[in-house]
């Protein structure tokens, strides 16, 4: 399996699982249960740690493709890193308030109730950060996904 392939495994982990963990833990934020708000925020860390995976096996993919792929645009594969880039920082933030709240540093009540409040912005934006990154990824291979920089044929042996 190389770097490419790699990428397309690992890069959709974070899209899904991001957006279950701060739904679990929203969930369990508002019928008050401990152990789903927790549930919810291991999640998201669990599944928020792809986004380190998804960034190293994207500098793989990056070069496989620009060697391998003649039509694929660099204008868009720049879109998509920048993206990413954005996403995994975003998502960085969210995963410490995450573990800030689960591990209970400080174990103040009213800075808890801040840092949740906090994870759940960071959660919704990292979230929606990480689904564009896809998004842009997904208008590599497919420009008819959006307004891409630039229209490519459809790669040889391949018909709509």
């Amino acid at each position: 399996m190389d770097g490419l392939q790699i990428h397309l495994l690992v890069n959709h982990v974070p899209i899904i699982g991001t957006i279950i963990g701060v739904l679990v833990t929203l969930l369990g934020a508002i019928v008050k249960a401990d152990v789903v708000k927790r549930t919810g925020l291991a999640i998201y860390i669990a599944t928020g740690l792809f986004v380190f995976a998804a960034n190293v096996s994207g500098e793989e993919a990056e070069d496989l493709v620009e060697e391998r792929v003649s039509w694929v645009s660099h204008d868009q594969i720049h879109e998509h890193e920048e993206a990413a880039e954005t996403a995994m920082t975003i998502t960085v933030i969210g995963l410490i308030l995450a573990l800030v709240h689960l591990v209970n540093v400080p174990p103040s009540q009213s800075v808890q109730r801040l840092v949740l409040s906090a994870f759940f912005l960071a959660g919704i934006a990292g979230t929606i950060a990480v689904g564009m990154a896809g998004h842009e990824g997904g208008k590599i291979r497919r420009p008819d996904l959006g307004a891409a920089t630039t229209s490519a044929p459809a790669p040889h042996g391949e018909h709509e």
